[in-house]
C-alpha cells in the first residue's frame, strides 16, 4: 500500500509542477490572457505551498494529523471512525513516509524524472500540430498540454476521459490562434497512442502467462 501511496504523491507532486511551468510560460507568452493566468498562477502555488507546509509541520505523519483534524470536528465523525479502524496500517505508512522525506536525493530525483516525463509527453502535442502543417514553438505545446491535463484531473469522474481530451483541446487551442476543430483531430490521434501502449501490454502480459503460467496462477495451499 506504501508504494501505491508513495507513487500517487510523486504523481500527484508532479502534475501540479507540470501545471505551474505551464502557467509560467502561458504568462510570459500569451499577454492577451496575462492577469487570468497570474491569477490562477497565485491560487495554485498558494494551494500547493499550504499542503506542503501542512505536511512538512506533520511531525507525528500525514495520517496521524488528518486524525487530529477529523476528531476535532464532529461532522467528520464516519471519517474519523474510518481512521482509526485503520490506524496501525495507517502509521506504518506515516513511518514509511517519514523515512522517504529523509532520502532528500531519492526524493527529489524522483519529482525530477516525474517532471521531466511529462515535460517529454509535451513533444505528443508538438508533433501531432506540426504534422498538421502548424509551426508552433515548444512553449506553446507545453502551455496546451499543462492544460489539457488540467481538464483530465478537474473531470476525471468521466469515464475513460471519454470526450475530455478532445473537449479540452477544442476550448484550448483558439486561445493560441488555432482552429477548435484541430483540437478534436489531435485528441482523437492521441488515443491511437493510448490504445498502442494498452495492445502492448496485453500482448506482454500474453507472452508472460504462456511462458510462465505456473508463476502468474494463484497460489494454492499444501495440504
Amino acid at each position: 500500500m506504501f508504494a501505491t501511496i508513495a507513487f500517487k504523491a510523486f504523481n500527484t507532486l508532479g502534475i501540479a509542477t507540470h501545471w505551474l511551468i505551464g502557467l509560467v510560460v502561458f504568462v510570459c507568452v500569451v499577454p492577451a490572457h496575462q492577469r487570468t493566468a497570474l491569477v490562477a498562477l497565485v491560487v495554485l502555488v498558494s494551494v500547493l505551498a499550504a499542503i506542503v507546509v501542512s505536511i512538512a509541520r506533520a511531525e507525528r505523519g500525514a495520517f496521524a494529523a488528518l486524525v487530529d483534524f477529523a476528531s476535532r470536528r464532529p461532522r467528520l465523525g464516519r471519517l474519523q471512525r474510518f481512521l482509526l479502524a485503520h490506524e496501525t496500517t495507517l502509521h506504518e505508512i506515516d513511518v514509511h513516509l517519514g523515512d522517504l522525506r529523509k532520502m532528500r536525493q531519492v526524493w527529489l530525483g524522483a519529482w525530477m524524472f516525474e517532471v521531466l516525463a511529462r515535460v517529454a509527453m509535451t513533444g505528443e502535442i508538438f508533433f501531432i500540430l506540426r504534422a498538421l502543417g502548424y509551426d508552433i514553438p515548444f512553449t506553446t505545446a507545453l502551455c496546451i498540454d499543462a492544460a489539457s491535463s488540467l481538464a483530465l484531473n478537474v473531470l476525471f469522474f468521466v469515464p475513460f476521459d471519454l470526450g475530455v481530451r478532445e473537449g479540452g483541446l477544442y476550448l484550448i487551442l483558439p486561445v493560441f490562434g488555432l482552429p477548435p476543430e484541430v483540437g478534436i483531430y489531435a485528441g482523437l490521434v492521441s488515443r491511437v497512442r493510448e490504445l498502442f501502449w494498452i495492445g502492448v501490454g496485453l500482448l506482454w502480459g500474453h507472452v508472460l502467462a504462456a511462458s510462465s503460467p505456473a508463476r502468474l496462477s494463484p497460489a494454492r495451499p499444501d495440504r
